[in-house]
């Protein structure tokens, strides 16, 4: 008598049982790892972008400026060297974020910049403001201030999701 391999009907519809089973309790926690590592990913963004600004500054010796598109960080950001876009992240129809997780205390007629020497032009004493990056529905520690301070250092503040 010749013997076939393979599976039941009710073998199969077992394991797609435990299948569904490990996959209902596994999505909450993998959509909130993807918003905590959205936090995380707009934070190194917006870090990397802002030391490349100052790097640039004093590496040409001139002012480079930082400024979000359309006023809203969200949206995105430019990196500019006079009118030359050296970097952008987003765009006015594909923005960065959802509108209101990129906020920011700068006044949208005073855009970021660095100076020859690397510091943050019209700063104050402490910092000249600062961006706060919340996505909606992170857990933990994931919620981020971003501020500059008057010798163009970029300091995260790392807060409880709200």
């Amino acid at each position: 008598m010749k013997r076939t391999n393979g599976v039941t009907l009710v073998e199969l519809m077992v394991v797609l049982a435990i299948a569904a089973i490990l996959l209902t309790a596994a999505v909450p926690s993998m959509q909130s790892f993807i918003l905590n590592r959205q936090s995380d990913r707009l934070t190194q963004e917006l870090q990397l972008d802002l030391s490349y600004a100052r790097n640039h500054a004093i590496t040409k010796a001139t002012t480079v400026t930082v400024a979000p598109l359309n006023g809203n960080w969200s949206t995105g950001w430019t990196i500019q060297q006079g009118a030359t876009i050296l970097r952008q992240r987003g765009e006015v129809g594909r923005p960065i974020a959802d509108n209101g997780v990129i906020t920011s205390t700068f006044t949208q007629a005073l855009p970021l910049r660095f100076d020859a020497q690397g510091r943050a032009v019209n700063a104050g004493i402490n910092n000249i403001g600062t961006i706060n990056i919340d996505v909606p529905g992170c857990v933990g520690r994931k919620e981020r201030t971003i501020s500059i301070n008057f010798i163009g250092q970029v300091v995260i503040q790392e807060a409880n999701c709200s």
